[in-house]
């Protein structure tokens, strides 16, 4: 059994204490995270001290919250970032399932959480739930997104019915193996259309856009993206096969995801490339054949 005692006993002497200390951030690798397996048997993604430090950065630049519900599982990275993330905002942090929508809602109207972070899958649990009126969620100032691809009507409409209308969405794009690429914090991205949009690259992130061939694809062109920044996975576990074959020689990292920029540098996802079918010279995600 584990006790104080036997945990002191470890330790008899101050001297033989030793502080461990990191002499790469870069390289040191204090949490690994596993990917989903959508494609294959789950990967160990690797995480440095740098990358999580600067996931950290989510929230960084948002207006000061007090508290913080994140309702996302913590296997994924997202709830991992906005985790660290309220550390240096010293707000209240709030954890929650996801899936149990009034749970979320009784407690955003009890605790008066200001800042809310949620996965775009849920969205629809949110807008379709009958008892969704009955809450008051006036104290919310701040709503983040981020996940899979979703529609600009789903979008609206979780403003306009969860929201009542009083702001937009912010929406964020990330990976467990390059951390946060892209932010739209203050849910200023005009227009109705925002389908699969998550704002511009974030400072320190480099995203190039390229085609079959490898070439750069011009505004609105669908493309493959290749990701640079110092936040990367320093590898998988145990998979070096792996790691020599997902970076470029300039550094980009090949994350597996296609989309493309409007010609004001925002980015918006179309799913990923394996799901992609060319179709007389249109990309496209095709669910069914026509």
């Amino acid at each position: 059994d584990i006790n104080v005692e036997s945990c002191v006993s470890v330790v008899s002497r101050k001297e033989e204490f030793q502080k461990y200390q990191v002499k790469d951030v870069r390289t040191h690798v204090p949490l690994i995270l596993f990917s989903s397996g959508t494609t294959g048997v789950p990967k160990g993604i690797q995480m440095s001290d740098i990358g999580l430090q600067l996931s950290g950065s989510l929230f960084s630049e948002a207006k000061g919250p007090e508290s913080l519900l994140v309702a996302t599982p913590l296997f994924w990275y997202s709830a991992i970032a906005t985790f660290i993330s309220s550390i240096f905002t010293h707000c209240l942090l709030y954890l929650s399932d996801f899936k149990d929508v009034k749970e979320n809602l009784k407690l955003i109207e009890k605790k008066k959480v200001e800042t809310w972070f949620t996965g775009t899958g849920s969205m629809s649990l949110y807008i379709n739930e009958p008892s969704l009126k009955l809450y008051d969620l006036t104290s919310l100032k701040q709503v983040f997104v981020g996940g899979e691809v979703v529609l600009g009507s789903v979008f609206k409409e979780f403003e306009t019915k969860v929201l009542g209308g009083r702001m937009r969405l912010g929406t964020a794009y990330g990976s467990t193996e390059c951390g946060v690429m892209t932010a739209n914090i203050e849910g200023d991205l005009e227009g109705d259309d925002r389908s699969g949009s998550c704002g511009k690259v974030i400072p320190g992130v480099e995203i190039k856009i390229l085609d079959d061939e490898g070439h750069l694809v011009s505004p609105g062109t669908i493309g493959e993206l290749w990701i640079k920044t110092i936040a990367v996975t320093p590898g998988y576990w145990g998979r070096p096969d792996l790691n020599s074959s997902m970076f470029d020689t300039d550094g980009f990292f090949r994350i597996g995801d296609a989309g493309y920029f409007d010609p004001e540098g925002n980015l918006y996802l179309r799913g990923r490339v394996c799901d992609l079918i060319n179709f007389r010279g249109h990309k496209g995600k095709w669910t069914k054949p026509r």
